[in-house]
């Protein structure tokens, strides 16, 4: 049995995320409140907010802006470091769409497309979709405006005009367009003075132009561009594909051994990580931080998890973690992530009233948290995990074990044997005094004997009479009495305290 077709489909929704300020942002360091600038050909590109009080703007010649402000400090432009970390957001905006795309623009500001229409559900609505969107660039150190209309030309442009409110149908977005500045269009480029000459400020006065002589003039863009913004011609985009296999770095812009500096990397690498793993229904569950320095072997930094995981602020605590007790011989250079292995996420079913199994999940997923994060900030093998074995002797019925790559099961001893939570190892010698135990005073004898015997097999054979006893405090103890004739002492011993 076929079923009809929809009569129509939803008509796609574009966000863009335009990143003015990219080129600063690339440092890839906290913003200092120091005048700092970015500079091409000799002239400043962006500036600093501390930079900009002083008189620096963008534009000026370097010269200029060093006379006005001789404490400033410039970088020039590094378009390798502004690719890579455009291939960064990229990647973290998969986690919203699977029609990611980089709009292809002649300007020096990049801006990255997402279809949200079909996460606006997911998301709780298109509101709550563009908080997240704004929130999570934010996180990262990165400010930028957000544009939404039905075309991916027409988003762009709205962002870049800084129109926050969505468009949400091509009419409406025909009646917003025209009232935006002409200099906007990426192919009016070139043409900033030549449009001021004519007297044409926003698009509308462009779009009033004779169209034929306006193409035989300027050349077909102008309106090319026109017509894929305002939906009268299709506009497709190149989808950005993911690596199969996650692998990232960043270069430092300077060498530095600061953790915040280190972290401020690192969470653009591991945000960038999130994205990838939950585009493709996944969580890592090996990774590993590799920093470089000059003349020093890279510094390999691994964390293991005991369950896969996609969440961001985890990971980050765990690296954090990892970080704190790293000792850095030299300045880091470069910072780079790579994730050795992933493992498919299960998929959850909601229910409408939560279970015991809900809880107990929630319970060893805390458990988890708690494992991941002391593996993370103490060395291997210094966190081991009591638990008990199947033997008879209380010396040899407890057992520690080192965190593995599963979660390790703390197990109990049977309930019906009374058994007190603080083994005394080796056993303490107690005095006996009137036929009685003594410590702290005679003690009470309230339970016993319980006879536990034997452990010829591997050397370790005792013959033991058990009791509770009670001090002159009222306090709980387990002790013994050897069955076989001591060689010295009264044959009683304190093994335990009950809590």
């Amino acid at each position: 049995m076929s079923l009809p077709l929809p009569s129509s489909l939803p008509s796609p929704l574009w966000s863009a995320l335009y990143l003015p300020n990219l080129p600063l942002e690339a440092l890839q360091s906290p913003l200092p409140e120091a005048p700092l600038a970015v500079v091409e050909e000799r002239r400043i590109l962006r500036a600093n907010a501390a930079a900009r009080a002083l008189g620096v703007t963008q534009g000026q010649k370097l010269s200029a802006a060093l006379a006005l402000a001789p404490q400033l400090s410039w970088q020039e432009r590094n378009l390798a470091r502004e690719k890579e970390i455009v291939q960064l957001l990229l990647l973290w905006a998969m986690q919203f769409s699977s029609q990611v795309a980089l709009h292809a623009t002649t300007t020096a500001a990049s801006a990255i497309l997402i279809e949200t229409r079909g996460s606006t559900k997911l998301f709780g609505g298109l509101p709550k979709l563009l908080a997240t969107l704004h929130q999570g660039i934010a996180a990262q150190g990165f400010m930028a405006h957000i544009g939404t209309a039905p075309t991916p030309q027409g988003a762009w442009l709205l962002a870049r005009a800084g129109v926050a409110a969505p468009v949400l149908d091509v009419p409406t977005l025909r009646r917003t367009l025209p009232n935006l500045p002409a200099h906007l269009l990426a192919s009016a480029g070139g043409l900033t003075q030549t449009f001021a000459t004519l007297g044409l400020q926003g698009i509308a006065d462009v779009m009033a132009l004779p169209r034929g002589g306006t193409e035989r003039r300027f050349g077909p863009g102008l309106f090319d561009e026109l017509d894929r913004a305002l939906g009268a011609k299709p506009d497709p985009q190149k989808i950005f594909v993911p690596p199969e296999r996650f692998s990232a770095f960043l270069e430092l812009p300077y060498p530095t051994a600061s953790h915040e500096a280190l972290m401020f990397v690192a969470r653009r690498l591991l945000a960038a990580l999130s994205g990838f793993l939950q585009a493709r229904r996944s969580g890592a569950t090996l990774m590993q931080f590799t920093l470089t320095s000059r003349d020093q072997p890279p510094l390999v930094l691994p964390l293991s998890l005991l369950e896969p995981t996609f969440e961001e602020a985890h990971l980050a605590r765990l690296f954090t973690d990892r970080l704190a007790r790293t000792k850095l011989d030299a300045p880091v250079e470069r910072v780079a992530l790579s994730v050795e292995q992933l493992t498919a996420l299960k998929a959850e079913s909601l229910a409408l009233f939560p279970s015991a199994g809900r809880a107990d999940g929630a319970h060893e997923k805390a458990l988890t948290t708690l494992m991941e994060r002391l593996n993370a900030r103490f060395a291997d093998g210094e966190i081991r995990v009591p638990g008990v074995q199947a033997d008879h002797r209380p010396e040899l019925a407890t057992l520690t074990s080192t965190i593995k790559k599963t979660l390790p099961t703390i197990s109990t001893p049977p309930a019906h044997t009374a058994r007190p939570l603080l083994l005394i190892d080796p056993p303490k010698p107690l005095a006996e005094r009137h036929y009685r135990p003594f410590h702290e005073g005679p003690l009470t004898l309230l339970a016993g004997p319980e006879r536990i015997e034997s452990g010829w097999w591997d050397g370790n054979d005792i013959a033991r009479d058990y009791f509770i006893a009670q001090d002159p405090g009222e306090a709980l103890l387990w002790i013994y009495r050897e069955r076989r004739a001591p060689e010295q002492g009264s044959g009683w011993f304190l093994q335990g305290v009950f809590a």
